[in-house]
């Protein structure tokens, strides 16, 4: 609720006479206007909205992508400033090779022929995109990074950073912004 009174407030000036959707994951702001009994903040922000033709229209979480996007738009950046995704992928067997499977809707493959990796176990959180093989995590959607990228990606890390951050906050940064299989050990060695 707070996002949305600062927000109204920055962009008075635009909203005044339009109709709004405010979409929030916020179930319980679709019963604000009629609930009968609030507290006195939430009467103070109702009174303030009230100048404007608006109504509040839930969205599940999962499917919030564009919260979830802005969230994570330095990440993209950062990996797409370096390196094209796809391409580095496709030079990956293993990633190639589930990026090739999944595109065909290859979901149960004989032991033989499936990829000898560890991503292949999470093929049913796994989706391409662009082209780019992303992975369905709690933080939202995190591009896969082949192997033998990460110690380029150690160091954009560590180099970010004005001191070495230890290996447990190394690898929590690193997963804010990418999904890569076995990425703690690599951090240690």
């Amino acid at each position: 609720m707070l996002v949305i009174m600062l927000s109204t407030r920055k962009f008075r000036h635009y909203l005044l006479g339009k109709k709004l959707i405010l979409v929030s994951d916020q179930n319980d702001l679709s019963y604000l206007k009629t609930m009968k009994h609030t507290n006195g903040r939430r009467t103070r922000w109702l009174m303030e909205l009230e100048e404007y033709d608006f109504e509040f229209e839930f969205i599940n979480g999962k499917r919030n992508v564009i919260a979830d996007g802005l969230s994570r738009c330095v990440s993209a950046t950062l990996l797409e400033s370096s390196v094209d995704l796809a391409i580095e992928q496709d030079k990956d067997q293993n990633i190639k090779k589930v990026k090739e499977l999944l595109t065909i809707g290859q979901n149960a493959i004989s032991t033989e022929n499936q990829p000898s990796s560890d991503l292949w176990e999470q093929r049913n959180r796994l989706e391409i995109v662009e082209n780019v093989l992303v992975h369905h995590s709690r933080r939202g959607l995190l591009s896969v990074i082949p192997h033998y990228l990460r110690y380029d990606l150690f160091k954009l890390f560590i180099d970010k950073s004005i001191s070495h951050l230890g290996v447990n906050k190394t690898h929590s940064a690193i997963l804010e912004v990418t999904y890569s299989s076995l990425i703690k050990q690599n951090i240690i060695e």
